[in-house]
Formats: structure tokens, C-alpha cells, sequence
């Protein structure tokens, strides 16, 4: 019996201390992990903003270059009758559609669906 009391003098406040020592370390494991995801997204960040930056800005210069008050101004010509003229500006619209759309890899899903509305709307 005694020998029992002794082992639980030793055995409740070493349990005590391992418990602690174990939140310790479960919360600075959670810390170190978090902190990791920080860094990993900002260095993804900082190699994707760039080029979704470059692709947003390409949209925009395709989506006014095929503006039709652009379309209309650049390529006028009066001597063109009305079918040569609508051919030229569907020919000048696909073939810029054609240049940019391979440049747009670093759109986003929602700048996807975004241009996919303003196409469809034109």
C-alpha cells in the first residue's frame, strides 16, 4: 500500500508535466505549420500576381481593341461596300480573338468567366 502512495506521488505530477509539455509542443507544431502556409502563399503570390496581372491587362486591350467604335475608326475606308466591310471587321475580330487568347493563361477562373460573358454579350 505504501509503495502505491509513492508511485502516485510520482506518477500524477510527472503526468501533469508530460501533459503540458505536450500542449506546449502541439501548439507551437501548429504555429510553425501555419506560418509555413504564410510563407508557401506569399511566395505564390509573388510568382502568380505578375502574370495574372499581365493577363487581366492583355483582356483589357483586347476587349478595346475589339470595341466596335475602335473597329469602326481603324479600319474604315469609304470605298469598302457593306459585305467586304463586315468580313474585314469579323477577320480583324478573330484574328485578334486568336493572338490574345493564347496569351491568356494567367486569367483566373472568374476573369474566365468574365470575358466568356463579354464575348457572348458582343
Amino acid at each position: 500500500m505504501e509503495a502505491l502512495i509513492e508511485l502516485g506521488k510520482i506518477l500524477i505530477p510527472a503526468s501533469v508535466v508530460l501533459y503540458a509539455v505536450y500542449l506546449m509542443v502541439r501548439s507551437f507544431i501548429i504555429k510553425e505549420i501555419e506560418l509555413k502556409k504564410l510563407e508557401v502563399r506569399s511566395r505564390s503570390i509573388e510568382t502568380t500576381l505578375p502574370v495574372r496581372l499581365q493577363a487581366y491587362e492583355r483582356i483589357t486591350l483586347f476587349l478595346e481593341r475589339i470595341s466596335p467604335q475602335n473597329l469602326l475608326i481603324r479600319l474604315s475606308d469609304p470605298g469598302y461596300r457593306a459585305r467586304d466591310f463586315q468580313k474585314i471587321l469579323l477577320d480583324e475580330i478573330l484574328l485578334q480573338d486568336e493572338g490574345d487568347m493564347r496569351d491568356l493563361v494567367g486569367l483566373d477562373e472568374l476573369g474566365g468567366r468574365l470575358l466568356e460573358r463579354l464575348l457572348a454579350s458582343r
